[in-house]
C-alpha cells in the first residue's frame, strides 16, 4: 500500500525526472507547483520547494 503522505511528493519529483529538458519549466510552474500546495507534510513540502528552487535556479 502506497502511503498517502508521500503520494504527491513522488510524484512530482518522478515527473520531473521523465519530462524533457525543453518542458522542464512547464513541469515545475505547473503540476511541481501543484504538488507542494497539495502535500501537507511541513517537511515533504520544504523539500519540495527546496529542489523547486534549485532547479530554477540552476536547471539540471
Amino acid at each position: 500500500m502506497i502511503d498517502d503522505r508521500l503520494k504527491n511528493y513522488w510524484g512530482a519529483v518522478r515527473g520531473m525526472r521523465r519530462t524533457p529538458q525543453a518542458s522542464k519549466a512547464d513541469w515545475l510552474k505547473g503540476p511541481f507547483q501543484l504538488a507542494i500546495t497539495l502535500e501537507k507534510d511541513p517537511r515533504l513540502r520544504a523539500t519540495l520547494q527546496s529542489i523547486h528552487d534549485t532547479e530554477t535556479q540552476q536547471p539540471a
